[in-house]
């Protein structure tokens, strides 16, 4: 029951006591009316016990400052019509509360919520909530259920020169018929949306009853390995931060471009892996970069070490902020474990970055747009 419906049951119980106290008939009337409208208000919630409101996001991932839709589909699974009701919907900081008409039994109604989602992150969708329409909103909202959904929002990127290495072994795997001009055969695995249809191992969809794609990499191109530091120390404020991982997020959408393997990692300990060629490729690592956070438990590049699996990795590229200088003498020992470093400093305007070890390709910039335009005249475009 609501504030408004409080209101009115006392309202009804005290005109409606006054009335037969002072034996004045008539505000036992007045007092029948809001008990009147409490009561139709309350007899049709049980109506609403059968109502089920299921969501869906189109799409499932978005970035940065790109539109999403949350597409809700409320069934009437009782055996009775139920009346008018508003569907409450939250995800993250948006609010909004839709109209849904009458619904006869099993009848249902489908309603799109706009979400404009500025920032990366993973943003949660609480449960439905439906509220009778009645007009004076005396009847309180119930739970709708259903299981909690949730939007990952991808950072944004630029468009940057994949990261500089030396061929892996990938010449040894043999070439896939149907595959992209310059593709080579890699893995199988379950088909995902935008995957390219020519790519369908038919024999494995036939046996699983489900599509299954062929993963192709570049036979030129080795692991790339993208590390981002999430500690507090090096970034000046949360926006030098957020530009640090876009940039990472364009590095790996950039090995996605070219077919090469690729690592996400940060020094808080994520990993997030994936293999093939094009937009597909670096979900994984776009999905770990969108809830990437810094942490004053995290510190950093100073006592990383690399994970299992670097054993092939032919490139590693660093994005962080100013880092210390016992920092940057770890980033120069990763040139006994990986061929290539690369390093990235994102600073704020008028502050020095730290100097780049020898031997390692590394630039300094205050902007994610300026970073990437440096990266590509240092990278050689």
């Amino acid at each position: 029951m609501t504030r408004a419906g409080v209101g009115a049951l006392a309202a009804a119980l005290l005109l409606v006591v006054s009335g037969v106290v002072l034996r004045f008939p008539e505000l036992v009337l007045l007092g029948a009316a809001p008990a009147a409208a409490l009561v139709t208000a309350l007899a049709a919630r049980p109506l609403r016990a059968g109502v089920t409101v299921t969501r869906t996001f189109t799409p499932a991932r978005v970035t940065e400052g790109s539109p999403a839709r949350a597409c809700l589909t409320v069934v009437n699974a009782g055996r009775f019509r139920v009346p008018p009701v508003v569907a409450y919907e939250r995800v993250g900081p948006i609010r909004a509360a839709i109209n849904v008409p009458s619904l006869a039994a099993g009848g249902q109604a489908e309603a799109d919520v706009p979400l404009a989602l500025p920032r990366r992150g993973r943003y949660e969708a609480a449960e439905s909530e439906l509220a009778l329409a009645d007009p004076f909103r005396l009847a309180g909202r119930t739970r709708a259920g259903g299981p909690r959904t949730a939007l990952l929002v991808h950072p944004a990127t630029r468009a940057v020169v994949p990261l500089p290495g030396r061929g892996g072994d990938d010449d040894s795997r043999a070439a896939v018929a149907g595959a992209p001009d310059g593709m080579t055969f890699h893995s199988l695995r379950e088909y995902r949306d935008g995957d390219d249809w020519r790519l369908i191992h038919w024999p494995s969809t036939a046996r699983t009853g489900q599509f299954i794609v062929r993963d192709t990499v570049a036979p030129d191109q080795g692991h790339h390995v993208v590390l981002l530091d999430t500690s507090m120390a090096p970034y000046a404020d949360d926006d030098v931060f957020d530009d640090a991982v876009r940039f990472a997020a364009s590095w790996c959408v950039a090995a996605g471009a070219v077919g090469a393997p690729l690592t996400a990692v940060t020094t808080s300990g994520e990993v997030a892996s994936g293999v093939g060629h094009g937009t597909t490729a670096p979900l994984a690592a776009l999905d770990l970069l969108a809830e990437a956070r810094r942490s004053p438990r995290d510190q950093g590049l100073a006592a990383f070490r690399p994970p299992a699996g670097w054993d092939g990795a032919s490139t590693v590229g660093i994005v962080t902020g100013v880092p210390a200088r016992d920092a940057m003498a770890r980033v120069a020992g990763l040139l006994s474990v990986v061929p290539v470093v690369s390093l990235v400093q994102l600073v704020p305007r008028g502050v020095t970055p730290a100097p780049t070890p020898p031997g390692v390709i590394g630039i300094a910039a205050d902007s994610l747009d300026a970073a990437a335009r440096r990266w590509n005249a240092r990278a050689g475009r």
